[in-house]
């Protein structure tokens, strides 16, 4: 670590160079006085890389590029990025987003004015014009300052947002916390393990991380192969938590958020962003949780976060996946008809 660099901020770039420029403006102009950003490219075939070499050049005490020598599904720019990282803490940043100017600096001296391992701000939801359509409260009142048993109860339950935090990096590197290999969807174990490890986490009540809601993306495509890693990323963080004991103090709530990830929100996936509806994946989804987590629907979060909605799909895929297929494609049928009345 350089003892003059107080963040790091790593950006994950894959066929950004339409993206990367917003991101950069706001980058560029931290208010911060000592930070780098490292352009970790996976491998992308537009000009990024162009793009990304211009910016070293034109700010080489500034900007670090390190480009992958084959994809990573995002994870490894991550990974490979951190033991390049010269600052006392890390940030992690998507490149179609964009932050406020005073983002850093804030979220540094909360850091060190609270002696945490994490900072957290809040998040603004925006169209590509700046215009705000909600604000995320990325981690509440009740999940900040020492973490206590029962915060880390709420923390396994909903960690919050990886990217509206920074991170110590030593915390990060003793606690053997990072993103899993050649997986997209890293967030989801990243963050549970964060969960598990942090003792203070400072915060900044105020939205200082601009996530741009109407970029084509992977959560807004069809048949994407990427959708699968949803799936492995949630077997891989509570295979890792299990493995490292965690499982005997909060079995509820890590075993509910790899409810809510593994079958809930995939199977709400498999639905939607599929066509025609993935039916042998939502077929496994279901194979597992009779094996393993028959009982899940007992679980105390399960019964008071999942909404009424979401517990009758999953009802549905428990009974019968293909008959659940073939009801949402009807639906969806109709409702394509409806739309061109």
């Amino acid at each position: 670590m350089d003892e003059g660099v107080k963040v790091s901020i790593i950006v994950s770039t894959y066929n950004g160079e339409n993206m990367l420029p917003k991101l950069m403006d706001t980058l560029l102009s931290q208010t911060l006085d000592s930070y780098e950003i490292i352009l970790a490219d996976d491998c992308s075939a537009d000009n990024t890389r162009l793009l990304i070499d211009g910016y070293v050049k034109a700010h080489p005490d500034k900007v670090v590029a390190n480009y992958m020598t084959a994809n990573t599904r995002g994870s490894g720019t991550f990974n490979q990025s951190v033991k390049l990282a010269r600052g006392k803490y890390l940030a992690f940043i998507d490149q179609d987003d964009w932050v406020d100017r005073t983002m850093y600096e804030k979220l540094y001296d909360s850091a060190e004015r609270e002696k945490a391992e994490v900072a957290d701000c809040n998040a603004a939801l925006v169209d590509s014009q700046g215009s705000i359509s909600e604000i995320e409260n990325s981690n509440s009142a009740d999940q900040v300052g020492d973490i206590t048993v029962e915060k880390r109860r709420s923390l396994f339950v909903s960690p919050g947002w990886r990217l509206t935090k920074i991170f110590r990096k030593d915390f990060l590197i003793q606690n053997d916390i990072y993103h899993c290999d050649n997986v997209c969807f890293g967030d989801n174990y990243f963050m549970e393990h964060i969960a598990a490890y942090c003792r203070r986490i400072a915060k900044v009540d105020e939205p200082l991380y601009f996530y741009r809601t109407d970029m084509a993306s992977i959560n807004r495509s069809y048949n994407s192969p990427i959708l699968y890693d949803r799936v492995r990323s949630a077997e891989l963080m509570i295979e890792s938590l299990t493995q490292r004991g965690f499982m005997d103090q909060f079995k509820d709530e890590i075993e509910y958020r790899f409810y809510e990830l593994f079958y809930v929100n995939s199977i709400d996936v498999f639905l939607k962003k599929f066509k025609p509806c993935e039916v042998n994946e939502l077929r496994y989804l279901r194979g597992v949780m009779k094996r393993k987590y028959r009982g899940y629907r007992k679980n105390k979060y399960f019964k008071s976060r999942i909404s009424t909605k979401y517990k009758l799909i999953a009802l549905a895929c428990d009974l019968s996946p293909l008959a659940l297929c073939k009801t949402y494609e009807a639906y969806r049928f109709l409702k394509s008809k409806l739309l061109k009345a």
